[in-house]
């Protein structure tokens, strides 16, 4: 779940990569999120709400965040 200033912006959809994977990296959706100028508190957290499908493996391995101004 992708909060800012502790509101909900969005849910990161995370690409499946299979067992053993561990070098092959996809990007995830992007979500657009206005913001006001100032700074802003920005979290990816894993919530029970946004439980992946697969019930045995609920996790995701993060290597960058790639914010981007529009």
């Amino acid at each position: 779940m992708l909060t800012v200033d502790g509101q909900v912006a969005g849910v990161g959809v995370f690409p499946h990569r299979g067992t053993d994977e561990w070098n092959n990296w996809g990007w995830s959706n992007a979500t657009i999120v206005n913001l006001n100028k100032g700074k802003h508190i920005v979290t990816l957290e894993f919530c029970d709400t946004v439980e992946n499908m697969n019930i045995h493996v609920n996790e995701a391995l993060l290597d960058q965040m790639h914010v981007t101004k529009l």
